[in-house]
């Protein structure tokens, strides 16, 4: 009994402890926001970066896209598939990412060039999860991008997917093909394998907030002029991507609420796991 004890805090302490490193880097990135001031394209320098304005050029679009759309600099999306394997039935997130492009944002000081990277995971982890409630979007290492609202296309397994559908999943490599459902002669309501494609897409004229790392071009002028530099993801500084069609007010404080979420299931699987180590030895001292 003591043994399985000792082995179940050893667990809890672990999940508690990569928890609290998942709910650190999460604020660090959204307390950026808050701390980041807004930068005038006048007298930009290199380093970290805060934008608004108007999307008015696209350099690189995201393609292709599961929403379509005349000119999709980005597209947030994830894929989620219900699952009536084991003992219940419930949607899965099957992979979910960030497909980037390059854009110009046309600010009142100016325009400068953001370029967004492309990212996606086909797994995604208990801490992920807590950090996205309440989000409309995806972060994924070191990008994030937060809109309003994500629509999906829903698509039964013996279906016959949009033609946009078909060839995201075949661009893809972390969402597989989908398959025939194996309980389709018994399913009522939803039918495994049945599949929702989330995605949200950022468009020329639509009016976004970016933080990033600006970094001039290598014919860059001395000082250098905003048209030279690109606003791109600076790990090597710790500054986050962050593009959003929200207002930075609502951006923090949904970062906040997320983390105090995450913050307090670390804290309590932390002190459930330290109790289950300590209490043979405090019953012992007793």
């Amino acid at each position: 009994m003591a043994a399985l004890q000792t082995a179940a805090g050893v667990v809890l302490v672990a999940v508690g402890a990569v928890f609290a490193t998942y709910t650190a880097r999460h604020w660090r990135q959204y307390r950026a926001v808050a701390a980041t001031p807004t930068t005038d394209l006048s007298r930009v320098e290199e380093g970290p970066v805060e934008v608004k304005g108007t999307v008015t050029e696209a350099s690189a679009t995201a393609e292709p896209t599961i929403r379509g759309g005349p000119d999709p600099v980005v597209e947030a999306w994830e894929v989620e598939e219900w699952n009536e394997r084991g003992d219940g039935a419930r949607w899965k997130t099957l992979a979910l990412g960030v497909d980037g492009g390059r854009f110009l944002l046309e600010t009142d000081d100016g325009e400068i060039e953001v370029d967004v990277p492309t990212s996606s995971s086909g797994s995604f982890s208990l801490p992920e999860a807590l950090l996205s409630t309440g989000m409309t979007g995806v972060a994924l290492d070191d990008v994030a991008v937060e809109v309003a609202r994500m629509p999906y296309a829903q698509v039964e397994p013996d279906e016959r997917p949009p033609d946009r559908v078909r060839s995201f999943v075949h661009a893809h490599r972390d969402v597989d093909g989908q398959t025939d459902s194996i309980t389709n002669l018994i399913d009522i309501g939803n039918a495994h394998g049945e599949r929702k494609y989330h995605s949200q897409t950022v468009e020329v004229g639509d009016e976004v907030y970016v933080l990033g790392r600006a970094t001039e071009s290598a014919d860059a002028p001395h000082p250098p002029r905003a048209e030279h530099m690109t606003v791109r993801g600076g790990p090597e500084d710790g500054v986050p991507m962050i593009v959003s069609t929200l207002r930075e007010d609502r951006i923090v404080s949904q970062g906040r609420t997320r983390t105090r979420v995450a913050g307090a299931g670390a804290a309590l699987a932390l002190a459930a796991g330290i109790w289950l180590l300590w209490a043979p030895y405090l019953a012992g001292a007793l």
